[in-house]
């Protein structure tokens, strides 16, 4: 689940042919920080109410769609990187995914609440043997596999960064905002 395309995902292949990777590993971190508050929030019983609630899981996934509408519309009319670090024609320099923005994704996320009410449900069942033992552990792989996921869209957008000729920015682009808006259909399901 974490390496399919998703609001996260497409966002980090994006920010990683616009800014390259180290550019980007503040909205890794920011990612991180967020799954962590979420899944905190899932084992405080808060998932469940997620889980349970239709109004909240409404109210989420309306939230969730808007932003990764927007976020595709950016894209759409973003034109190609320059050279140093503008956009070229747009004469506005490309802003990095921030801490603060990929935290707040977390939130509203869809798939992310999917995947901790579902870990936390699997993996973090009260009364377990070992359950205290295994609980960290289980969160730091669970972490470990988001990131690394995360981080090869990253990859895979810093090495398109550097094979993309300026003709072809637009169309790659349209082609992540495409794909920005084809996850809100995932929010539904």
């Amino acid at each position: 689940m974490a390496a399919t395309p998703g609001p996260n995902n497409v966002l980090f292949a994006a920010s990683g042919a616009r800014v390259g990777y180290l550019r980007t590993l503040p909205g890794l971190a920011g990612m991180l920080g967020g799954f962590g508050c979420v899944l905190l929030a899932c084992a405080a019983g808060v998932g469940e109410l997620v889980a349970h609630s239709s109004a909240v899981r409404v109210a989420m996934t309306c939230a969730a769609s808007v932003y990764m509408v927007w976020l595709a519309s950016r894209l759409w009319r973003s034109g190609p990187v320059a050279a140093d670090g503008s956009t070229a024609g747009q004469g506005a320099d490309v802003v990095p995914l921030t801490w603060v923005r990929m935290a707040m994704l977390q939130v509203v996320n869809a798939k992310t609440w999917l995947a901790c009410v579902t870990f936390v449900s699997g993996y973090l069942v009260a009364g377990a043997p070992d359950a205290s033992a295994a609980a960290p552990v289980g969160v730091v792989v669970f972490l470990a596999v988001v990131l690394g996921s995360a981080s090869l869209w990253v990859l895979f957008g810093a090495a398109v960064r550097a094979r993309v000729r300026p003709e072809q920015w637009r169309l790659f682009n349209r082609v992540l905002a495409a794909a920005a808006v084809a996850t809100v259909a995932t929010f539904w399901l």
